[in-house]
């Protein structure tokens, strides 16, 4: 899966892609830490997490997305996991 991170500015157009905003209420920073430590199946952590919000491009939409870097021990993996903030939803993830 291709990523394209965008800065979190709101456009009309970009590439033939359809934007949206950023949600109003979203997840949280705490519930797209879980779902990303979840998904990986993260048992240790190495170093703490770190995450950012900006869309990313789902299937040649723009996602309103919290992307958390994980530096894990236990099973051993380095990932940038793209959680999206309305649905706590994992939409990427990236192997570092």
């Amino acid at each position: 899966m291709h990523l394209r991170l965008l800065a979190p500015v709101a456009v009309l157009a970009l590439g033939g892609l359809a934007l949206g905003g950023f949600d109003a209420e979203p997840v949280g920073e705490v519930v797209a830490r879980a779902a990303a430590l979840d998904h990986l199946g993260v048992t240790a952590l190495l170093a703490p997490t770190r995450t950012t919000r900006a869309p990313v491009d789902v299937g040649g939409r723009l996602v309103d997305a919290y992307h958390v870097q994980v530096l894990a021990a236990a099973p051993a993996a380095a990932a940038q996991v793209c959680v999206e903030a309305a649905t706590g939803r994992v939409v990427a993830v990236r192997r570092l």
